[in-house]
C-alpha cells in the first residue's frame, strides 16, 4: 500500500513514486487503533479506496488523480470526521469502547472550572471519558474512549474546560453533546504535518468511505477538495 513520504520530498519527486499507492491488496497489514474500522458505506462521494493516493504535500494533503481531476485529502480535516462519527455512534449506541488509564489523572481545579467540568461530566461519560469529583474543586480522570488512549487526560481535560466557556454552557443538551465530540475528535485526530504510513493511509480511507457525512470536518472546513481535469488543463493552456 502506501509507502512512506519523507518530508524532503516535494512536488518534484511525486512522479517517482510507486503507483497503487492505495490500492487494495491481499495480505495488508493490521492498521493501528487509531484507524480502526468504521460502518457502512456511503456511495455518495468519492470512494477513496479504489482510488491510488500517490503522495502527499507537505504531510499534510493525501493526493488522488481520480476520472474526474485531482482530489486533495487534509488528513487532520478528515481523520477528524472519522472520529467524531466514532464517538457519536458509540454514545448513542450505549457501548463506547473506553481505556482504563494505569493511573488515574486528578486534577485540582478553580471552583469556576470545577463547576464547568461537573456540568458536564455525564455528557463526557457518554463519550468515554470517565470522571468524577475527587473531593474539594478536585476532579479525576479514570478513563478515555479506546479511540483517545494515546493522549494525556489532564490537559485533555483543562483544554475541554477552556473550551466549555460561559457562553457555552447555555447551549442544548445536543448542542453540547455535538460540541463535546467535536473537541475529542479534534484532539484525537492526526495533525497537518504529521507522517502517515501507508497502512494508516489506507485504513483512512477506507473509515472516509464508511463514514457518514464526511464532506467536512465536525467545524465544517471541507475534507477533501476536487480539482477538475478541465480546469488543470485551462492552467497549462490544453483548453
Amino acid at each position: 500500500m502506501h509507502p512512506a513520504v519523507s518530508p524532503e520530498m516535494g512536488l518534484q519527486t511525486l512522479t517517482a513514486l510507486p503507483p497503487a499507492w492505495n490500492r487494495k491488496a491481499e495480505g495488508d497489514s493490521a492498521a493501528p487503533d487509531l484507524f480502526e474500522p468504521a460502518p457502512p458505506r456511503n456511495r455518495s462521494r468519492p470512494v477513496f479506496s479504489d482510488l491510488d493516493c500517490i503522495g502527499s504535500l507537505w504531510e499534510t494533503y493525501l493526493i488522488f488523480p481520480s476520472p474526474e481531476g485531482m482530489i486533495l485529502v487534509d488528513q487532520h480535516a478528515a481523520h477528524e470526521r472519522v472520529l467524531f462519527e466514532k464517538i457519536k455512534g458509540g454514545a448513542e449506541r450505549g457501548k463506547q469502547a473506553v481505556q482504563g488509564l494505569l493511573i488515574p489523572e486528578v486534577l485540582s481545579l478553580s471552583k469556576a472550572d470545577f463547576e464547568r467540568i461537573s456540568d458536564l461530566i455525564p455528557l463526557l461519560e457518554e463519550a468515554g471519558v470517565e470522571a468524577e469529583p475527587f473531593g474539594g474543586d478536585s476532579v479525576v480522570i479514570k478513563a478515555l474512549p479506546a479511540l483517545l488512549a494515546h493522549l494525556e487526560a489532564g490537559a485533555l481535560a483543562k483544554d475541554l474546560i477552556s473550551e466549555f466557556s460561559d457562553r457555552e454552557r447555555a447551549l442544548s443538551l445536543a448542542e453540547k453533546r455535538d460540541r463535546i465530540y467535536a473537541f475529542l475528535a479534534c484532539r484525537g485526530a492526526v495533525k497537518a504535518g504529521h507522517h502517515l504510513t501507508r497502512e494508516e493511509v489506507g485504513q483512512l480511507c477506507r473509515d472516509l468511505d464508511s463514514t457518514p457525512f464526511a464532506a467536512t470536518c465536525p467545524h465544517g472546513r471541507p475534507v477533501y477538495v476536487l480539482y477538475p481535469q478541465r480546469e488543470i488543463e485551462r492552467m497549462f493552456k490544453r483548453r
